[in-house]
């Protein structure tokens, strides 16, 4: 084992409904080190407890969903609580690496008392905030998101070593001037505790699709409303389950609600409310297939989605609208894809995998080869290297 090392974590979400960074923690805890995470309090958490090794400590603020001027300031308020109670710990526990992850990326300064002491400071990346911030906002890239760029690039910069999930968000940061080998890839793969082949019984009295993430408009969920109107005369037992949180104070659902009235499917269309996270992997492998219908943007087109990864693991074929970084993993084969943004073609594939079981399964048995190349496993060796070398 390595050296025991004390390690703060600091988090812009609630602890225990962040996968990723629950892994992280408890990967860390395992492997003998001392965590402490600092991360968002909401009104049934606790100011501190210890789960699985890892301490928790939280600040009293809640996340709140709104626009992208109300997105700063919540993220400049946290900062300052942030700042304030790594420091405070630091007074108390000298912290040997202090571990950040965006969003935003300038909480890496949060990280200034333990840097000066000694301490090295792990910015990892999440996402590219510019790229997200323009997918979400539907924004182009003028003022607003130049000024996220230079935000990104002192952070980076600040930075003694920097963690990110693809080889194409490491192309994003290195024509943005960050040195390659500052950046470790740490894919963000399921965890094999939970996500594992599952031989769940299929409902048998619906061919069902699922989409498991934020209800945001970015996802076009609206194009697989209209695909499932026009298949449904060949296929009545059609079922889409849409399991989520809301977005923009649910502006998106409430267009979504409207549009499945508007198609009458009611009885069609299900508005699942999130589930904990042990209660995912029985959900993903109840249905027929997964989808991942996002559009074309600077953003999802470099994603790996998480959620397709889950499916996969779980033994669940997938149904996803064509983008390269998808592509570079998983071929024809693996998925089935369809024209990003195209309702009559996500309906023929819908069509065609509804009356062709036997594809399905190959689908899906493909997919999980290509899953087996990587794993958690392997993803949180490199993490412990990492921690390791510094």
């Amino acid at each position: 084992m390595s050296e025991k090392k004390r390690i703060g974590m600091v988090v812009h979400a609630y602890y225990l409904r962040d996968a990723r960074v629950i892994r992280y923690g408890e990967a860390l805890a395992n492997a003998g080190h001392e965590v402490s995470v600092i991360c968002l309090q909401d009104p049934n958490d606790l100011p501190y407890e210890r789960v699985n090794g890892v301490d928790i400590h939280r600040v009293k603020f809640e996340r709140r969903r709104g626009g992208k001027l109300w997105y700063i300031l919540e993220y400049v308020i946290a900062f300052f609580l942030f700042a304030f109670k790594l420091s405070q710990l630091e007074m108390k526990q000298h912290f040997d690496i202090i571990h950040v992850h965006n969003m935003p990326d300038f909480l890496i300064f949060t990280g200034i008392l333990p840097r000066l002491r000694g301490a090295k400071l792990i910015l990892d990346l999440h996402d590219p905030m510019p790229e997200l911030f323009m997918s979400k906002y539907d924004m182009q890239r003028g003022g607003f998101i130049r000024l996220l760029e230079i935000e990104e690039k002192i952070s980076l910069w600040y930075a003694h070593r920097l963690i990110t999930v693809d080889q194409s968000f490491v192309d994003i940061f290195v024509k943005r001037g960050i040195r390659a080998n500052k950046i470790t890839i740490v894919r963000n793969m399921p965890d094999d505790r939970f996500f594992a082949k599952l031989d769940a019984k299929r409902d048998p009295d619906h061919f069902v699709l699922i989409f498991a993430g934020t209800i945001a408009e970015r996802y076009h969920l609206h194009d697989i409303v209209r695909a499932v109107a026009k298949v449904r005369p060949q296929v009545p037992n059609i079922q889409l389950r849409l399991v989520g949180k809301l977005e923009k104070e649910g502006v998106y659902t409430a267009m979504l609600q409207d549009l499945v009235r508007e198609l009458q499917l009611e009885e069609t269309v299900l508005f699942v409310p999130p589930v904990p996270l042990n209660s995912m992997p029985k959900l993903l492998a109840e249905a027929h297939l997964g989808l991942e219908p996002s559009r074309h943007d600077p953003y999802t087109d470099y994603v790996l989605p998480l959620k397709l990864l889950e499916c996969v693991a779980v033994g669940t074929p997938c149904l996803v609208s064509r983008r390269p970084t998808i592509a570079d993993y998983f071929d024809d084969s693996a998925v089935a894809y369809f024209d990003a943004e195209n309702v009559d073609s996500a309906a023929a594939r819908l069509l065609e995998l509804a009356q062709s079981p036997d594809k399905l399964e190959a689908i899906a048995a493909n997919a999980r080869k290509v899953f087996d190349t990587y794993s958690w496993a392997k993803e949180r060796a490199r993490y412990l290297d990492l921690i390791a070398s510094l």
